[in-house]
Formats: C-alpha cells, sequence, structure tokens
C-alpha cells in the first residue's frame, strides 16, 4: 500500500511546488480546478456513506414538493449540510495546501489579539442594516423583465425549501437549523470566499480592492437570488 501511494505523493508535491510558480491567473483556473474536483469527490463520498448507513440517497428528495414529510425534511437538511461542506469547507483547505505552507494563513485564519474586534464587528454590521435596507428596496425596484421566467421559478423554489427547513417544532430542532442552514453556510462561505477566491482575484489584478469588489459581485450572483442581490454585494464589501 505504501508502494502504490509514494508515487500519488510524489505527483501532488510536485504540483505542489509547481503551483508556487504558476502566473496568477493560472493560480486562479487551477484552483476552480481544484474547488470542482474536492466539491464533487466530497459529494460523492458523502452520499455514498450515507446511502450505506440509511439506506437512502441524500439527492431522493423531490425538492419541488410543496410539502415535506419529516423524513424527507431530515434528508434536505442532511443534504444541506453536505453540500456546504463539499462546496465551501472542504475545498479552501485543499486549495490552500498546494498554495501555501500555513493554511491558516493562506486562509487568513489569524487569531483575533482584542476583544474589541467583535465589538467592532457587531457595530459595522449594525451600521450596515440602513444601507442594506435601502438596497433591498432599490433591488425590488428594478425590473426583472429581461431575465428568464426560471429565474423567478427558482427563486420561488429556493424560498419554499427555505420556509420547509426552518420548520422546528423544539428548541434542539431549532439550534439544529442554525447550525445546519447559518453557522456552517456562514463560515463556509467566508472561508470559500474571502479566503480563497478574493485572495485569487487580488493576485490576478495586483489590486486588492478589485479583489474585493469582484469577490462581492460573485457572492451575490452565485446565491442566484436576483431579488436580493444588491444587499449581498454590498455586504461582501463592506464586510
Amino acid at each position: 500500500m505504501k508502494n502504490l501511494l509514494q508515487p500519488v505523493t510524489k505527483a501532488l508535491h510536485f504540483i505542489r511546488n509547481s503551483a508556487a510558480g504558476m502566473a496568477p491567473f493560472l493560480r486562479l483556473l487551477f484552483a476552480l480546478f481544484l474547488w470542482t474536483i474536492t466539491s464533487f469527490s466530497v459529494l460523492f463520498l458523502g452520499d455514498q456513506l450515507y446511502h450505506l448507513a440509511t439506506g437512502h440517497s441524500l439527492f431522493e428528495v423531490d425538492i419541488q414538493a410543496t410539502s415535506l414529510t419529516d423524513e424527507m425534511r431530515t434528508r434536505l437538511k442532511h443534504l444541506t449540510l453536505l453540500q456546504s461542506m463539499s462546496f465551501f469547507v472542504f475545498p479552501p483547505f485543499v486549495i490552500a495546501w498546494f498554495f501555501d505552507d500555513s493554511s491558516k494563513h493562506f486562509l487568513s485564519l489569524r487569531k483575533v489579539q482584542s476583544p474589541m474586534v467583535f465589538l467592532w464587528a457587531t457595530f459595522l454590521i449594525m451600521a450596515c442594516i440602513p444601507l442594506v435596507n435601502l438596497l433591498a428596496e432599490l433591488n425590488q425596484m428594478i425590473p426583472s423583465s429581461f431575465l428568464p421566467s426560471s429565474v423567478d421559478q427558482s427563486e420561488q423554489l429556493i424560498e419554499n425549501l427555505y420556509q420547509q427547513l426552518s420548520y422546528a417544532p423544539s428548541a434542539l430542532a431549532l439550534i439544529i437549523n442554525i447550525f445546519i442552514m447559518a453557522l456552517v453556510p456562514a463560515v463556509g462561505e467566508e472561508l470559500m470566499f474571502r479566503g480563497v477566491l478574493q485572495r485569487m482575484l487580488t493576485w490576478c489584478f495586483k489590486n486588492p480592492h478589485a479583489g474585493i469588489i469582484i469577490g462581492a459581485v460573485i457572492f451575490g450572483v452565485i446565491h442566484n437570488q436576483f431579488h436580493s442581490v444588491l444587499p449581498r454585494i454590498a455586504l461582501g464589501m463592506l464586510l
């Protein structure tokens, strides 16, 4: 087994050493390649393990159903958690391994030196609320007639799924919902968009402001919710 893994290990270290000398745009493409491979590998393996444990696939859920049984709702929550881990949590660490000796350094996972940082962050979030509300109102005023009907259908589907997943008959269920639907996605998106994408874009454009703005636009658009894209972009830039 060791003899079989040795060539793979050597190949990975060769690629890792080569990645350091790549041009910025090639780094971005390579990071996208790593994200794709890692995301779908984790998603596939996670679903296979779930199938072995339960006899069901996580994808055996009709997400277009107007109502879900408790079993389907639970399975959908598991799928949501797996997707967050697959697309946002695991890939940043894989990408960081190829580009830096320290994942903490690459992803800017620095230890907070002062509790004042949390106070300033809280103040900034509170101060942004009026701006976010204003942008949300402006966003609603933008006509969506130029968009295909599938966009509205997709937003309605997302809203329906959110309502289905938000159902919490107990305090424990509420805590689990917060963990699956808020905490894990928030941490994962911060790692992926702030830790990886923004850094890559900054390298490409040799300008941190360009990295922040373009990264925020991608962050807003990728959620596939046109009627809230402006607030998301603003939050992506400010926070």
